[in-house]
């Protein structure tokens, strides 16, 4: 009930637990905002509609979203801590290691790569099927990672025989 006098000692403690309390406050606000940033980017990679594919330095599938496990007919599970050769064919395998070989060589900035038609996946069930796909490089924390973004065409194919067809019997 009584103001308390002045002592520089005491004074100086509370400005300590003051820094102490605002850093804490800081902190808490930082991991809250990197919680959300990482909420929202794991949103945008699992509502994705291509498969995205994240590989390690020792090109070891590290990352599946939910596309890939459909597009692949395996959950992530399956195939985490595996080399992701198995996921395409032997020929694709020997263009995708090319590209790789290209892209740990390139300049900064100039580090991704288009794959067009012509590229084969594998299911885990063996089946087959064609696929366009990117695949990029980054580093982080001095560790290499790839990124691997792929999409079935076997529907658009099969869209654009059918208009070939169709046409070809309206021209006779």
């Amino acid at each position: 009930s009584k103001a308390m006098p002045f002592d520089s000692r005491i004074a100086d403690i509370f400005r300590i637990f003051a820094a102490r309390a605002t850093a804490e406050m800081q902190r808490l606000r930082a991991e809250r905002a990197v919680r959300d940033r990482e909420e929202k980017l794991g949103r945008l990679v699992s509502g994705a509609m291509d498969a995205i594919i994240e590989l390690d330095s020792d090109l070891r599938i590290s990352q599946f979203n939910p596309a890939a496990e459909t597009v692949f007919g395996c959950t992530a599970g399956e195939v985490l801590g595996t080399p992701a050769a198995r996921l395409v064919t032997d020929e694709s395998a020997d263009h995708f290691l090319a590209l790789i070989r290209e892209l740990d060589a390139a300049e900064a900035g100039r580090r991704s790569r288009w794959m067009p038609g012509g590229f084969q996946a594998r299911r885990l069930d063996g089946s087959v099927f064609p696929a366009e796909a990117t695949l990029s490089v980054a580093d982080y924390d001095s560790l290499r990672y790839y990124t691997f973004v792929l999409r079935d065409v076997n529907e658009r194919i099969q869209a654009e025989q059918r208009i070939q067809s169709l046409t070809r019997e309206r021209e006779i």
